[in-house]
């Protein structure tokens, strides 16, 4: 019996058990995308039941999967991310023909977020801002929840993205909607974000300049144009500029990473025929600085508030009846506040040094709070996810991601993910 993209199939030997499937044992996070061979639709386990789940890609519905990478890399390239983050696409189904027409939203990827993904689906992918592999899995089996969550994802066809990091620094990201609490004159990164001047199509950092020169009158001048091409491309680049200089020499630009840079040095210092007067310059390009992208908020107030006032406007903002309250020392509840330096998430090392009346974040260390009330700082714990769950809210409730998609992909915010800690 077929209902949609859901089929319930009855007798566990008879399925094709996960144990039984080619899968690959991720012993670091970098390995993803996960690719599955052979396993063609999800099994679920339900009171004896096996619900068995396709994401529909036969029938050629929604987007497909690595345009949807596209798209949500285009709002929030994965270059602005911590250079020690996990982010990007974690788990991807196998094949090429995966299309996404719903996405299952979440602060943290959890059991029951996957459950409520394969009982309310089919979803074709799970954003979830927190990386669910982030520290190394040596194994996929039963063991940990976190090896359940991904052989779940796996077994279900539900392709897994994470962008963490690449949310916070973003323009109109995850510190600027908690920054959006207050009113304010100005609002800046803690600390901003760095891009390479220029990329390739493929989206990598184009780093160096290179120059090779060799005289214009060298009889193996042309074979050596050929030859240096036909290197260039095969390590996925070319010649980016050829030109004539006025001491008769002839100029041959590349524009691309270090590593290629070594390579076709390499290369051509290996050649037999290589022309007999041969100069190498190589430059390196520097960052250039992205206004309004980075680590992050100092907001500057419009109006100063007293502190009491600051922290009812966090509570409305988060939704939240509680928070936590380090007063600085020798203030109180209503001294001034002109700045909040703020951070989603874990604020303890972007917040350190920085000269604020009010740190803002979700948790720090008890002695970094220590160290801020006695510099004359107050300090207001949220709890991590609470100062970042809501943003994500707010991507489904203003259909930004929806419009990013133009209408083509339903984000749905998942209604299971809530932060763990609770005042009792």
């Amino acid at each position: 019996m077929k209902i949609g993209c859901v089929t319930y199939v009855k007798g566990l030997a008879r399925i094709l058990s996960l144990e039984r499937a080619t899968l690959p044992l991720i012993k670091y996070p970098q390995v993803s995308p996960i690719l599955v061979k052979n396993l063609h639709f999800g099994i679920k386990m339900e009171s004896g039941t096996i619900k068995k789940h396709s994401s529909c890609d036969e029938n050629g519905e929604g987007v497909l999967i690595h345009n949807v990478v596209k798209k949500l890399e285009s709002w929030a390239p994965l270059s602005l991310a911590a250079s020690w983050d996990k982010v990007g696409l974690q788990v991807e189904p196998s094949g090429h023909s995966h299309r996404v027409n719903r996405i299952l939203l979440t602060n943290d990827l959890t059991e029951v977020v996957v459950k409520e993904a394969i009982e309310k689906g089919p979803f074709g992918m799970i954003v979830s801002y927190h990386p669910p592999i982030f520290r190394p899995l040596s194994t996929l089996t039963s063991t940990t929840w976190k090896e359940r969550v991904i052989r779940a994802c796996i077994e279900n066809r539900i392709a897994v993205y994470s962008p963490h990091t690449a949310w916070d620094a973003v323009e109109g990201g995850v510190n600027d909607w908690l920054a959006s609490a207050f009113v304010t004159e100005k609002v800046r990164p803690l600390t901003v974000s760095k891009t390479w001047p220029q990329v390739n199509a493929k989206g990598g950092k184009l780093t160096h300049h290179l120059e090779i020169v060799v005289s214009k009158s060298d009889e193996q001048l042309g074979s050596f144009l050929e030859l240096l091409s036909d290197c260039a491309e095969e390590m996925g680049t070319h010649i980016h500029d050829l030109k004539d200089a006025s001491d008769n020499t002839k100029v041959i630009t590349f524009v691309c990473d270090e590593d290629c840079v070594h390579r076709l040095v390499k290369c051509v210092k290996s050649w037999p025929l290589k022309p007999l007067h041969l100069q190498f310059r190589v430059n390196k390009y520097e960052q250039i600085p992205l206004p309004g992208f980075g680590e992050g908020r100092l907001c500057t107030l419009k109006e100063p508030l007293i502190l009491q006032d600051v922290v009812d406007a966090v509570k409305s903002h988060l939704k939240l009846s509680h928070v936590r309250l380090a007063v600085a020392k020798d203030l109180d509840l209503d001294s001034r506040v002109q700045t909040v330096a703020l951070c989603a998430g874990s604020g303890s090392s972007v917040l350190a040094g920085v000269r604020a009346d009010v740190f803002l974040t979700g948790e720090m260390g008890h002695h970094e709070v220590l160290e801020a009330v006695h510099r004359g700082c107050h300090v207001i714990l949220c709890e991590h996810s609470n100062t970042e769950r809501g943003f994500l809210r707010h991507l489904v409730e203003n259909k930004v991601l929806s419009n990013l998609f133009d209408g083509a992909v339903d984000v749905i915010m998942s209604s299971q993910d809530k932060e763990p800690l609770q005042v009792v």
